[in-house]
């Protein structure tokens, strides 16, 4: 589990009806020196599907591999 903060939206022009309810969301992981205060070199950004509505500028959790997969 990663902590990201939320720099933008995405919007589809087309989208499956399963996605209703949730939105994908652009965002940047955090490293160890940006969460204690210190800036350092940011990573790289990626997009997440988000279904509890976070905005940009909040601080997120992100759950990758088999723990994000275990809720499907």
């Amino acid at each position: 589990m990663r902590i990201g903060k939320v720099i933008g939206k995405v919007t589809l022009s087309r989208w499956h009806p399963t996605l209703a309810g949730g939105s994908y969301r652009l965002v940047v992981p955090l490293s160890l020196a940006d969460l204690a205060g210190t800036p350092g070199k940011p990573g790289e950004e990626f997009t997440v599907y988000d279904e509890l509505g976070a905005g940009i500028g909040d601080l997120i959790a992100i759950s990758e591999g088999r723990e994000a997969a275990g809720a499907l």
